[in-house]
């Protein structure tokens, strides 16, 4: 078995022949955290998937408050239930037959669009 130390201070173990690989220890893990916080790498990476899903969760949250209002606006013109009753059915009925089918196709349209654009680009 080949031990050698790298520059972190991290000792790297190679297995020789024969040998069944080792699996990290907990310490090693944590040390591997820490260079990776050192460096500002995990920053890095979170900050640059907020960037990116920011615009996705203010849709959704809107989508969502969207239905909300317009229940509470119903509610709050009459004082029966029988028109909020009608509003959060066709409220129901609207996203389900009609606004979850289209959030899907499009979806899956932007997975598919990319990555078909993805082999146009290898192939030239």
């Amino acid at each position: 078995m080949d031990t050698r130390e790298d520059t972190d201070g991290l000792v790297e173990v190679e297995d020789g022949p024969g040998e069944c690989p080792r699996e990290q220890s907990a310490l090693a893990k944590t040390r591997e955290w820490r260079v990776w916080l050192r460096n500002g790498w995990v920053l890095r990476e979170t900050l640059a998937i907020f960037k990116i899903a920011a615009p996705m969760v203010a849709n959704n949250f809107f989508y969502q408050v969207m239905f909300t209002v317009a229940l509470v606006f119903v509610g709050n013109s009459s004082g029966r239930s029988l028109e909020l009753d009608a509003a959060a059915l066709a409220l129901s009925f609207m996203n389900v037959t009609g606004v979850s089918v289209g959030i899907g196709l499009a979806t899956a349209a932007e997975t598919l669009c990319a990555q078909v654009k993805l082999c146009i680009v290898q192939l030239m």
